[in-house]
């Protein structure tokens, strides 16, 4: 049997990388520009990615839902 939960986690944890990339990206550049805050657009990327995750992380718990509870034999 497949393992979809794997694939979703390593699909979460690809997303979880760039969201912190963007945000070390984030501060790099703000700092450099000597601004007080980093780019609008930039967090706007990382709630998008956040908001991805968070889709996501309900795919891995239905996953979780679904597998099989036990390693009894369903009787028929």
């Amino acid at each position: 049997m497949h393992d979809f939960k794997a694939d979703l986690e390593r699909i979460r944890a690809a997303f979880v990388e760039e969201r912190r990339r963007i945000a070390r990206s984030a501060i790099t550049v703000a700092e450099a520009h000597k601004a007080p805050h980093p780019s609008t657009s930039m967090c706007v990327d990382i709630r998008a990615l956040q908001e991805t995750i968070e889709v996501i992380d309900r795919a891995i718990a239905d996953e979780n839902r679904l597998a099989p509870t036990s390693s009894k034999p369903v009787m028929g």
